[in-house]
């Protein structure tokens, strides 16, 4: 973790060079970027704005100016590495979350649509689409699979959800790839 946390302030610090220099800021030397930024963010740790909106900017800029760089110069090239190092940032994990979210929702409604078109866990049974669907009709029961559990479920299969109903001694199988609709087989 330490060496993680050491290596974010040498890039950062760089990216503050790189900032500078973009700009063509002159004056700015190491040992002046190794009292501005850590200046700031002993700031940001005062802060009780997000990011340390404001405060560290103002703290990196008057360290900047302290060190002999006109504030003309300083302010636009600590405001490109807040701009990078903060708003950047923030804006990517935004993104990833977005992208994330709206997969999940695809996934979920390609997972139902499978589940749907695996056909029923017994034939009309509780994992059928019919059933899954609310229609209340009782499930069609047949062959070696016709009795009930506790859940008004063919026998061997189970409730996804201990909420659906009293589970009957033994408990929830296992995730598996027998798994149909809101049912799985024992």
């Amino acid at each position: 973790a330490v060496v993680y946390g050491l290596g974010n302030w040498v890039l950062d610090v760089a990216c503050l060079a790189a900032s500078a220099a973009a700009l063509g800021v002159r004056g700015v030397s190491l040992p002046l970027l190794l009292i501005a930024y850590p200046a700031g963010m002993a700031a940001s740790s005062i802060s009780l704005l997000p990011g340390g909106i404001g405060v560290v900017d103002t703290t990196m800029v008057l360290a900047m100016v302290a060190g002999g760089v006109p504030a003309a110069a300083a302010l636009p090239a600590v405001l490109l590495f807040r701009l990078i190092s903060l708003v950047a940032v923030v804006a990517a994990g935004w993104l990833i979350v977005a992208v994330q979210a709206r997969g999940g929702r695809v996934r979920s409604v390609r997972s139902r649509a499978r589940a749907r078109s695996a056909g029923p866990a017994g034939v009309g049974g509780a994992g059928s689409a019919r059933h899954r669907r609310g229609t209340r009709e009782p499930p069609v029961l047949g062959g070696p699979a016709d009795s009930m559990t506790a859940c008004g479920l063919p026998a061997g299969l189970q409730p996804l959800s201990r909420s659906s109903c009293t589970l009957r001694a033994g408990g929830v199988a296992p995730p598996g790839p027998l798994t149909s609709g809101r049912c799985r087989r024992v």
